[in-house]
């Protein structure tokens, strides 16, 4: 495959495009050129985000057979300042993109591609500093790209929207965490100051149970109207969790999951 295309990273795209047709889903009235142009710039922020991490990841990914042969540039297929070009260029054309979409898709769009660069890339490199790489894969993973496809649809933003916003916030927050467990070993011998090489493996872990136990309390505000839906999902959670001991082991499964309860709760 031409490296150019591996440094998008399209087989995990499917994960991050649920949140951003989850909230054109929960728009209406607006014409089909707005979604195009919505789920386009969506495509060129995705491949940015892939490919400047790419960029900026080859010490870490030297490190790791696997991310090693993954990885085009520290594989040698492609300088790292031709990949540095191509994911500027991506940003730039996401952006501009957004323009016909109005000011405040511009804003979010904007503000979800710099969180992303400077998630990877240094001085700042967030995702090397403790708490600030969970907080800002929450971010720019989970309740920004949701906004984004409200507002880039001419969707007024109301309080259930926030709600949802912070309840994405929170898994995407997760979905790091364990990421990032999993990278504990390359990443401490990388030097990185990850919340997990702070915290320790153990204790990483012990945060994981705890934000996966609280998951179904950030979704609360969206069955207000259906307590009762929400406390037979909730108790099923509980009990799926307690036995199988599964804290969120496969993201994807678990994505498509978690939309599909918060679907059924506005419903």
């Amino acid at each position: 495959m031409n490296p150019y295309i591996r440094l998008l990273r399209l087989e995990i795209w499917p994960d991050f495009l649920l949140v951003f047709l989850f909230g054109a889903w929960l728009s209406s009235g607006y014409p089909v050129w707005k979604l195009g142009l919505m789920l386009v710039s969506t495509a060129f922020y995705l491949g940015f985000g892939f490919a400047i991490n790419y960029c900026c990841d080859t010490q870490e990914d030297s490190l790791h057979k696997e991310k090693s042969k993954r990885n085009p540039i520290t594989n040698k297929e492609i300088k790292k300042r031709s990949a540095y070009l191509f994911s500027i260029i991506l940003a730039i054309i996401g952006l501009l993109i957004t323009i016909p979409l109005g000011i405040p898709a511009f804003l979010i769009c904007s503000l979800l591609l710099s969180l992303v660069y400077i998630y990877s890339a240094p001085p700042l490199r967030l995702k090397s500093r403790p708490w600030l790489d969970l907080i800002s894969h929450g971010l720019f993973a989970g309740s920004l790209p949701f906004l984004f496809a409200v507002v880039a649809l001419n969707t007024e933003i109301n309080m259930i929207h926030y709600a949802i916003a912070f309840s994405l916030f929170h898994f995407w927050l997760i979905s790091e965490l364990k990421q990032h467990i999993g990278d504990y070993e390359s990443d401490r011998a990388a030097g990185l100051r990850t919340t997990v090489c702070i915290l320790g493996k153990p204790g990483s872990e012990k945060l994981l149970k705890a934000l996966v136990l609280l998951l179904p309390i950030t979704m609360l505000p969206v069955f207000l109207s259906a307590l009762n839906y929400f406390l037979i999902l909730t108790a099923g959670f509980y009990v799926y969790i307690l036995k199988t001991q599964d804290y969120i082991k496969d993201t994807r499964y678990n994505a498509v999951s978690y939309l599909a309860a918060i679907v059924f709760g506005i419903i």
